[in-house]
């Protein structure tokens, strides 16, 4: 991976003898003017303060602690105050600086008094030390505003960028160093639930929990990784906090991960969850087909089939004469032979097969002829013709040959999407794409297909569902239907879940998703993306977001909101839990 670039300041040193950038000259100067004239003035008038306000300021560079520390002397200033009594601190605070302020408002009568200043100091031993309550106070305000003002990440006054870190290079602390190991061995022991959402990891740079809420999660939410397994890590924390919450999840798997079937399987064993799980093993079968009318059945069949090479007229054919299959066996379930949905709809894809069986829909059915008519024009349209004869008869033939085309039947236990989200339940897809090739793409896209119609019924009847879906390796799904997802998400009350190695499919979903988390070294285009998306206001600070970005530890990620409160949470680690 490349080193990050440089920002334009650091490409472009300014040569001798140019003028500045306008303005900050002037700025400069004024700075120092305040700044040589409240040194004078505290000379004068608050030798105290000024000397424990040096000695605070050097103690806080020296010992890199967070500002918060000056809160002890001005503790301690308080309630030495307090306990003399404000108003003989305040009086001792102003002895000093009366007997100077007298001194000096005699020379103009006096001149010669502008060679013996000394005598305007004289007892300073006894009213320096009556300054001291108050001057504790002053010293530790003065303090902290210049620890504000000087702060890394601040150019010439100018606030640190919303998001990042406002006081960066400081040392932990005790407290921060105490809240992290909680926070740590909270995690460790699977606590990823929180008030409002859950706990992705530890945020290290305040050793709090990194947390997101259900309510920014409803958005969309975009994990990318520099390999699977590093996304799955990530998104990992919001399925284990749903089946806590006993929200229905849904996790389609088009990556096969071993690791994410026994951790998923793991967690709902550990709370007690119903989990239906498909895979080449099984246990559970998957048909949706049954479940809706024939035109929505041929929909999804249409949406397993790949049809890359096909014109639109043939796609639209093809179209056609699936729903006509799907007509006819929903009318004729005694002409068709019993069995799975795919092996009686194979055998309807050859024209003559499909008159016959239409021939078999009883005569009392008011919609026959009309289903008649429908039969003649798909079954004698050449572009279905070719449509069949191209793609639909070779590509559902193949996956009812396949380890997981067996599974396409009914059977007791059987995943249900739609049931699953009634009951609160669980379902998991396992389909290794690399390994079982177009089969384990196909019932990917079923599955999404099947998920989306869920949603759109439940939008349509105007219900909600407490429910996250989740989608790993979305790389090799559609992007359309990725979108209809992402669009039917907040429309349903649905947390939808997109993860991701591909940099190039992570920038195609980024700038919908309400929530993006990046986990290890990010790719540089990704990485300036997401610092975009982020709206830094200056350029230098969308530079330093995605030079963080490509420098994450394996173990690192970032989380990018985008709610109506955006945050930007760096520097974030993962903590592996049993």
């Amino acid at each position: 991976m490349s080193a990050p670039t440089a920002s334009a300041a650091d490409r472009l040193p300014r040569r001798p003898g140019l003028p500045g950038r306008p303005g900050r000259s002037g700025r400069a100067e004024l700075t120092a003017a305040i700044g040589v004239a409240a040194v004078l003035t505290q000379l004068l008038f608050a030798q105290a303060t000024l000397v424990l306000a040096v000695f605070a300021v050097l103690t806080g560079r020296v010992s890199r602690w967070r500002p918060g520390w000056l809160a002890a002397p001005a503790a301690a200033g308080a309630v030495w105050a307090t306990a003399i009594g404000l108003g003989r601190a305040g009086a001792g605070f102003a002895a000093g600086p009366r007997r100077v302020a007298a001194y000096l408002g005699g020379m103009p009568g006096h001149p010669a008094r502008l060679l013996h200043l000394s005598a305007a100091f004289s007892g300073m031993q006894h009213w320096v030390f009556r300054q001291l309550p108050l001057a504790l106070l002053a010293a530790a305000a003065e303090a902290a505003i210049l620890a504000w003002w000087h702060q890394p990440g601040r150019r010439g006054g100018q606030a640190p960028a919303a998001g990042l870190s406002p006081w960066p290079g400081y040392r932990p602390g005790l407290l921060h160093a105490i809240a992290r190991r909680q926070t740590e061995a909270a995690l460790s022991g699977g606590s990823v639930v929180s008030r409002d959402g859950c706990r992705l990891g530890l945020d290290s740079p305040t050793g709090r929990p990194a947390g997101l809420s259900w309510a920014d999660a409803r958005g969309g939410v975009l994990v990318t990784g520099a390999d699977r397994q590093a996304a799955a890590r990530a998104g990992f924390p919001l399925a284990w906090a749903a089946i806590r919450r006993r929200k229905s999840v849904i996790v389609i798997d088009l990556t096969g991960s071993a690791w994410l079937g026994g951790s998923l399987t793991a967690v709902t064993q550990a709370a007690d969850a119903p989990l239906r799980r498909f895979s080449p093993a099984g246990p559970a079968c998957y048909e949706p087909f049954r479940s809706y009318p024939p035109p929505r059945a041929a929909g999804l069949v249409a949406a397993m089939i790949d049809w890359t090479g096909l014109s639109q007229e043939q796609r639209r054919a093809g179209q056609n004469y699936l729903t006509a299959a799907c007509a006819v066996l929903a009318a004729a379930p005694v002409a068709s032979p019993p069995g799975p949905v795919l092996d009686r709809l194979s055998l309807l894809l050859e024209p003559a097969v499909l008159r016959q069986a239409t021939a078999g829909v009883p005569g009392h059915l008011p919609h026959r002829e009309a289903l008649v008519r429908r039969v003649a024009a798909a079954a004698d349209d050449p572009p279905a013709q070719a449509a069949v004869a191209a793609v639909l008869h070779e590509q559902l033939e193949l996956l009812r040959a396949s380890a997981l085309g067996r599974w396409l039947r009914p059977s007791a236990q059987i995943v249900s999407l739609g049931q699953v989200v009634r009951d609160r339940g669980g379902a998991a897809f396992s389909l290794d794409c690399a390994s079982h090739g177009a089969p384990a793409a196909m019932i990917g896209r079923l599955a999404v297909a099947d998920l989306a119609a869920v949603l759109r019924d439940l939008r349509d009847q105007q219900l909600r569902a407490d429910c996250v879906a989740w989608v790993h390796g979305c790389e090799q799904a559609s992007r359309s239907a990725l979108a209809e997802l992402a669009a039917l998400g907040p429309l349903t009350g649905t947390t939808v879940v997109l993860s991701t190695a591909s940099a190039a499919a992570a920038a195609s979903l980024a700038p919908a998703a309400g929530v993006v988390v990046t986990a290890g070294p990010a790719d540089p285009e990704l990485a300036s993306q997401v610092a975009a998306l982020a709206e830094l206001r200056d350029e230098g600070a969308r530079q330093a977001v995605a030079d963080l970005l490509c420098w994450q530890g394996e173990d690192e990620f970032a989380v990018l909101t985008r709610g109506r409160q955006r945050r930007f949470q760096p520097a974030c680690r993962s903590v592996a839990a049993p």
